[in-house]
């Protein structure tokens, strides 16, 4: 897997770091923005608690104080946070257990470095570079719970069906509804192994590579994998069309490495 926007072929150190939504909320002021993907705080900063969150970052050694007499968050800091407002790509990982509880990741790959985002706790944010594309690789398969080893495969020969049943599926399932998408999908003949698929896996994850563009729009291309104890499925949405075929982790990460890199081989 390809981390895009590598520049520098050389090992460093991570760096992680914790933030609650005060402090982040702080930094992203300083920088002269107001939000990142996937931070959407629900706390603000009125006059009194900005102080007191300036106060918390310099007692953490995240802040000094300048010739000035202001606030400054150290420039490592800044750089991480920062490396979500200023990415050329992101990897967005969304997955969702079979209780429907769902968890988000963010790989935010800016000019020099790449960060790992995700809330950790309630209002508390998680934030740590990463090394290289083989780090951001492991952190992927760790956050997927993807054993490269495993050879797992389910025997089927997968099933392509249109993009309209694909999202009666992804509707039925985040009400839970997984008993009556079953008898849905026997009804119109799909194979047991699909139905189990969608409607059992122990987990969904829809993996994205995000491109801001020029103009301001996004662009995105994305993969769809379905975690079962037999095995792994990836789904792929072409047109109209949603394909789903078995996959064993190998498959998985090299698709995944193929999603990665599809735009930096087009360019």
């Amino acid at each position: 897997m390809t981390n895009p926007t590598d520049s520098t072929p050389e090992r460093v150190p991570a760096i992680l770091v914790d933030l609650s939504d005060y402090e982040v909320i702080a930094i992203l002021r300083q920088l002269g923005a107001q939000r990142l993907p996937g931070f959407e705080p629900t706390v603000t900063l009125d006059e009194n608690v900005d102080a007191a969150i300036q106060s918390v970052l310099l007692a953490r050694g995240l802040a000094t104080i300048t010739a000035e007499g202001t606030v400054a968050v150290e420039d490592g800091i800044l750089a991480m946070v920062g490396a979500g407002t200023l990415f050329g790509a992101a990897l967005s990982l969304t997955a969702v257990d079979e209780q429907n509880r769902s968890e988000q990741h963010w790989f935010y790959i800016a000019p020099g470095v790449t960060v790992y985002h995700s809330t950790i706790l309630p209002r508390v944010q998680r934030f740590q570079t990463v090394p290289d594309s083989l780090s951001m690789t492991v952190m992927l398969a760790q956050l997927m719970r993807i054993d490269p080893n495993s050879t797992a495969k389910v025997d089927s020969q997968g099933i392509s069906m249109p993009l309209s049943l694909w999202e009666r599926i992804a509707e039925l399932n985040r009400a839970g509804q997984q008993a009556e998408l079953a008898q849905e999908l026997t009804e119109i003949g799909v194979p047991a192994e699909i139905v189990a698929a969608v409607t059992q896996p122990s987990r969904r994850m829809a993996v994205s590579m995000i491109y801001p563009q020029p103009d301001g729009s996004v662009q995105s291309d994305s993969l769809i994998v379905l975690n079962e104890a037999s095995g792994f499925w990836l789904a792929r949405i072409v047109d109209e069309t949603v394909e789903m075929t078995p996959a064993n982790s190998r498959e998985v990460l090299d698709a995944l490495a193929d999603l990665i890199t599809l735009r930096a081989r087009a360019a």
